[in-house]
Parts: C-alpha cells; structure tokens; sequence
C-alpha cells in the first residue's frame, strides 16, 4: 500500500513555468525534481541523482531555480550541479565534512548563494557559512573558505540575492531555535556583513523566509514573516521602515525544522498568494495591495507557494483525496480562485470515499488552557464493527515537539482507520499552528504539559463513547515518541505504547545530538535536566512504564542515537516489562526505504493485535 507513495517538495517558479521535487518510497526514497515541458510534467534530474541536503540533519533547500537555471545538490555525487540550457554540469563538488543547502540562483549576478556546513572532527560542532558559488568559474570548483561571504553566528538559512547586488539573510545563535529568535539583515554581497543592515530580530521575534519583490511602483522590497505581534504574519521592509500587511491573529506558516522552500508568492500586480491557519486548518488566498484578504479555499494544509506572470502554483493537501502540486491559469490582477490542475500527487493509489475517515476537530481542556486535536473515525469500505461496540483507538503524537498535526489526508493514518482502529492526533501545547503563546507553552514543561494534554485528550474521547477506554494505545514518533513514553509512565490510560526513532534520555540527548538541538533541549526540559526524572530512563518515568512497548529505531540515526533506544530496551527487560525493539539497518531518523515502511507497518499491527487478542 506504501510503495506508490511519495513525498512532494515544491513547488517554486523561474519566473516562466513551476517546478517541483517528488521523494519516491519506490526508488528507495530518492528524489527527483520535475517541471511542466509543453504541459506536460517532466523529470529534469537523472536515475542515478538524489537531490537532497543534510544539513542541520533535516536538510532542506536541496534545489532551486532563476530564469531557466536549475541547480541542485547530488546526494549520490556529493556534488552541486546545474542544468541550463539543456545541459548538465557539475558546477562544485563536496570535499569530505562539507554540506551544501538552501540554495538561491541568481540568473542576474550568474551566482548561487547557499548555506555551507563543514565538519572538522566528530568530536566537535561543525560550523555554518553562507557561500557564493560562480556559475561561469572554470569547474568543477572545489567548496572552500575563498567562497565564503559570511560566517560567525551559530546558523543561517535564506540567504537571497537580488537583482541590486543586494544579500539578504536569516542567523541566530544558541540557545535559539528558528521559530524562538531570529534576525534578518541585508548587505551588499561583496561586504554583507561590513555594510548589514537589521530589519528584524531587535527582540524576541521570529523573522523567517526572506523574500524579494516589486512593490507596485516596481521598486524592489523585501517581504518577510515574523511573529512580533504574537502571530507569523506578512510584513514588507521599504529599506528604511516595516509595514504589516494585512494583521491577523493567525499563524501564516509552521516551524522551519528544514531548510527552503517559500510559504508565500509575491505577484507582478502587488498581491501575495498564501494560506493561513483557522481553526487548525489552512485557508488559501491572496493579499491585496490594499490589504484585503480573499479566501479562495480552506485546505487541509498549504505547503510552498510559487507564481509565475499567469499562473499559480501550490503544493496543497485535502482531508478526503491525496494532495499534491496543483497549478492554475491567472492574469495579474485577478482575485479569484483559479480552476486549479493537479500536476504532481503525494500518493497515486485512491481509496474508495466511504473507506476514508475524515478526521473532526476537538477541544478539551489542558492545564494550560484549550488543547486541540483530530479525531479519526474508523472507515472500511467492505468492513464494519459489531452493533455497539466501541473501537480501539491509537492516540498519535507528532514529532519535533515544535510541529503541528494537520488533518490532511495519509495513508500512515488511513491504513489504521481501515483496519477498525479510530485515532486521536494531537496538537498538544507546544504545536504551531496557534500563535506564539500556545508555541511557547512547553517551555520548561515538555515530559508534563504535552503528556497531560495527550492523556486527558485520550479520556475525553473515551468519555465520549468514541472509543473503547480499556483498548487506548499511544504512537509517537522522534519527541513524539519521548511524550508517548512519558504518557505511559504516567497513566494507566494506555495498554501499549510504541516508541519510532524516539527520545529516550533527554540528559544523553542534550550531551549528544546534532548542533541545531543541542541547546533545545534545555529549552524544553529547564533544571530538570540534570534530574533523572525527566527521562523515561530515570527512576519515576521509565520505573513506572507496565505496558507493552515496541521501539522502531534506525541503525544510522544521528538525531537520536541508535543507543537510545537500545539502553531503554534492557531497562526495561530488567524490570520484566513486555518490550520488543526492532532495528533496521542503514535507516536515519526518518524511515526511507519502502522494505522499512511495508516492515515497520506490520510489526506495529501484529503489536496491536497481540494487545487486542
């Protein structure tokens, strides 16, 4: 059911036709980008390319494209190619302990901004740069110091050039994250940060994806988001003040754990096309130069945004259908909604509409205030439960825990629903989505807050005679998978609990993730870090777990480590506790290839099953 599935990563415009990357589980997880050739959709990479990035680990930004140019990062090569013309070159390659990401082609200065990643040692934190690479240099050039034109902040993302010879760009430092305090500034590229100038970042404030533009006189501004008034909305830099466009108590983008990518798309006629959360879920539209916003239509989530001088292209997902690239004719000016073409989906298998569960919102009570969530009913087009009964539920915990849990259509969620389970997917406190006090609410309480919510969300679906309170099992994957944990040890709500590449040991995780979290963790947990309390390892969390638990867990993780998972396994054989872990060989923290998925699906329903039985 999982091999024809892909993930799609677009789409974004040379300013003529769109583009777009699909992640295909049938080719083992490689990604390729295409575009539309006479209409028709057409992949530009070859089969033996993955265009993919590693930096920060969550990689991002593998790909970009201006006026024709089309550049990209070859995972397989360990090289930065680019296409033009009809041609295919390789244009850098990546010594050892160098990663290339987030890149911006700039026809106009025939230059390719990124940001660098360079490891000296394991032992120590790799450093961050951003780097201009020549697109007419003799090649391939071989990344290194001489390409660099900025460096000494902890991380950077965005970097953009405009037409102007103008760079603009996002950096913070630890203890920061993305979505907690940044800063944008610009600078000329040949003195970017001799000459820079801050536009945003003065205070605790999010400022996030950079973007050139016209105004309507045509002059060039930078538009970019930021949460300063409690919310991401839209705001535009003249080059000597700031001006919101549009206000709203609504969040118009979700947390940046990758690199790339635009979640808005200035037109020629001064609108913006975008999407913002209402009620969980996204509303599509545009912005008008006058500050009117016109909803076009609600989805269940809107992804990258990309416009050419007549059309519009969005990468969008729906709670009954697969999403996907849709592309759709407009002129300049035109505020209505275009009859939209699907030119690119996330999966091509369709279930029948009476075997897809279309989730419902719900709101209970957390200790913090409102917590929200999805509720799954279970859906079968050939199968139904006894007159009566109450099915067994699976409550789902996303990852990050900054993240957000949407109600778009999934086949990871469907194939449980069909099966007679109903699942509950929350956005415990801590998710985006709601604005930057409800973002900012586990700070200091992640292993208590997001474990209360997801527990009391449990019991009010029971309470509600939507489920079955004595055949309740919790799922969580990466942080999900450490409140998953916690929520068991907490509980007695839940008869099993199954842990994918999740945190085990907050204290080990502080000590030995990658870079970008290793003061994040901090964040979330406080003082109580170095109390063993705050893992599932120490004496009242994991002491406490009597459930079953199945682990999943990658032998090359790097975000969390391989023994993690192990240690928790033998803690919990020493104290009796019914546990089985299950390793796969050669998977990171993300599970790629489709004998992993179709693997990973089947032992979490035979672990179901032994529970039900």
């Amino acid at each position: 059911m999982l091999d024809n599935t892909s993930i799609v990563d677009g789409p974004r415009s040379d300013g003529h036709r769109p583009y777009w990357a699909e992640v295909r589980f049938d080719q083992g997880g490689r990604c390729g980008v295409w575009t539309l050739h006479d209409g028709t959709p057409t992949e530009l990479t070859g089969p033996d390319e993955d265009v993919r990035s590693t930096v920060y680990e969550y990689g991002g930004g593998a790909w970009n494209v201006d006026s024709g140019i089309f550049a990209y990062v070859d995972h397989r090569s360990q090289s930065v190619k680019v296409r033009e013309d009809g041609i295919t070159r390789t244009l850098a390659t990546m010594p050892p302990g160098i990663r290339v990401g987030d890149l911006s082609v700039s026809a106009s200065h025939r230059s390719i901004v990124a940001v660098r990643e360079r490891w000296r040692d394991e032992e120590s934190d790799p450093e961050h740069a951003v780097i201009r690479l020549p697109l007419d240099e003799p090649g391939p050039i071989v990344i290194d110091d001489a390409h660099t034109v900025l460096s000494g902040r902890d991380f950077y993302a965005a970097p953009r050039l405009c037409d102007t010879g103008e760079l603009c760009w996002v950096e913070w430092d630890h203890p920061e994250m993305a979505w907690s305090r940044t800063r944008i500034l610009t600078g000329p590229i040949g003195d970017p940060e001799g000459a820079a100038t801050l536009v945003a970042g003065r205070d605790d404030e999010s400022a996030l994806h950079p973007t050139w533009a016209r105004d309507g006189d045509g002059a060039w501004t930078l538009l970019f988001c930021s949460d300063r008034s409690g919310f991401w909305n839209l705001y535009r830099w003249d080059g000597s003040r700031v001006l919101a466009l549009a206000p709203m108590d609504a969040d118009l983008i979700g947390a940046p754990w990758a690199l790339g990518g635009q979640p808005f798309a200035p037109r020629a006629d001064g609108s913006i096309v975008c999407a913002w959360y209402a009620d969980g879920s996204h509303v599509l539209g545009t912005l008008m130069p006058d500050g009117r916003r016109v909803a076009w239509r609600e989805c269940a989530q809107v992804g990258r945004i990309a416009a050419g001088p007549d059309w519009v292209a969005v990468e969008a997902a729906f709670v009954d259908e697969p999403g996907g690239v849709l592309v759709g004719a407009t002129g300049p000016g035109v505020t209505s909604e275009p009859a939209w073409r699907r030119v690119s989906r996330t999966v091509e298998a369709v279930l029948p509409p009476e075997a897809i569960s279309r989730p419902r919102p719900m709101t209970w009570n957390g200790d913090a205030g409102p917590v929200h969530g999805w509720y799954y009913p279970p859906a079968s087009a050939t199968h139904c439960g006894p007159q009566g009964d109450r099915p067994p539920l699976i409550v789902l915990i996303h990852g990050g825990p900054t993240s957000m849990a949407h109600s778009s259509f999934a086949l990871d969620r469907q194939i449980w629903t069909n099966r007679g389970f109903a699942l509950l997917d929350v956005n415990y406190s801590g998710s985006t989505g709601f604005g930057r006090e409800y973002r900012g609410r586990l700070d200091a309480r992640w292993g208590e807050l997001d474990v209360s919510d997801c527990v009391r969300g449990a019991q009010e679906v029971g309470a509600a005679g939507l489920a079955d309170p004595d055949a309740v099992m919790i799922r969580g994957a990466s942080a999900g998978g450490f409140t998953a944990l916690r929520a068991a040890a907490s509980s007695e709500t839940f008869a099993g609990v199954v842990s994918i590449y999740g945190v085990t040991d907050v204290a080990s995780m502080a000590r030995d993730t990658h870079k970008l979290e290793s003061r994040y963790i901090r964040r979330l947990v406080g003082d109580r870090l170095e109390n063993a309390s705050a893992s599932p390892l120490g004496s009242t969390g994991l002491g406490a777990i009597r459930c079953p638990v199945l682990i999943l867990h990658g032998s090359e993780d790097r975000v969390v480590p391989i023994d993690q998972a192990r240690r928790l396994a033998e803690s919990l054989g020493e104290r009796r506790v019914p546990c089985e872990l299950v390793v796969f060989d050669g998977e990171a923290h993300g599970f790629r290839d489709p004998r992993t998925l179709h693997r990973s699906f089947t032992e979490e329903l035979a672990f179901y099953q032994r529970l039900l039985s």
